[in-house]
């Protein structure tokens, strides 16, 4: 919903529905238009069902380089 309010292609009041391939459905209402500190933002009420499927927990050696980033090379080739 905010993708689509910052494009301009929804306003307070609208909704969306967004369906799995599964049949799961959540229903989203644009409540209203609000800021976050300096930042245009909006309210939403979300209303579905939805269940845990995993819980991951990720650990991080303080000697290992991943924080500063890494590079990937072209897989796709020019």
């Amino acid at each position: 919903m905010a993708v689509q309010y910052a494009a301009g292609k929804v306003r307070p009041g609208d909704t969306r529905v967004s369906r799995s391939i599964i049949g799961c459905e959540f229903t989203t209402e644009f409540l209203h238009e609000t800021t976050v500190g300096p930042v245009a933002g909006i309210q939403n009420r979300v209303v579905g069902q939805c269940w845990i499927y995993a819980i991951t927990q990720i650990g991080l050696d303080p000697s290992d380089p991943f924080p500063s980033g890494f590079w990937l090379s072209d897989i796709w080739g020019s």
